[in-house]
């Protein structure tokens, strides 16, 4: 947190997909493969920096605006003879991710967040067609590592 307007953060995001494809494999890969075509699983994987503008703060209620960009990959992944996960078509993807967050301070540690935002592929992966641009959303449990701070050290 900055200026108590600002908050930085960094984090990892991995998305599993429902999205099963048959996909043709080139010749460094078949000896890894039981057939030359496999069934393989979308998957997207993202190491975003964040920023967020801190909208409205009156306590226990917090509004805020952030902001995510980062890179990360694509690829689809399938078993091979082996039972194990290759990952084939893997390329470098850069995507931005504009929302608006919602928090509520339960107690002096803890509380709850909702978000809404839109991810938006800047880069996307030349290998793979499907369009990953798509709206999020999050719920979640807010930690808050200051107060617990300020509680050890006495101050209230």
């Amino acid at each position: 947190t900055w200026n108590e307007q600002w908050r930085f953060g960094a984090g990892y995001n991995k998305i599993s997909s429902d999205i099963i494809e048959k996909k043709a494999l080139d010749n460094n890969e078949r000896p890894y493969a039981k057939n030359d075509t496999v069934k393989a699983r979308l998957f997207f994987t993202f190491y975003p920096l964040m920023a967020e503008y801190i909208l409205y703060r009156q306590d226990p209620w917090q509004l805020g605006l952030p902001f995510l960009l980062g890179y990360g990959n694509s690829y689809f992944e399938y078993f091979d003879i082996n039972d194990e996960g290759r990952k084939i078509l893997r390329k470098g993807v850069v995507a931005a991710q504009p929302g608006i967050n919602a928090q509520y301070k339960a107690l002096r540690w803890f509380g709850l967040s909702v978000g809404l935002g839109y991810r938006l592929m800047l880069v996307n992966n030349p290998a793979i067609e499907i369009n990953m641009n798509s709206p999020v959303f999050s719920i979640g449990l807010k930690i808050f590592p200051g107060e617990i701070i300020n509680t050890i050290q006495g101050h209230d």
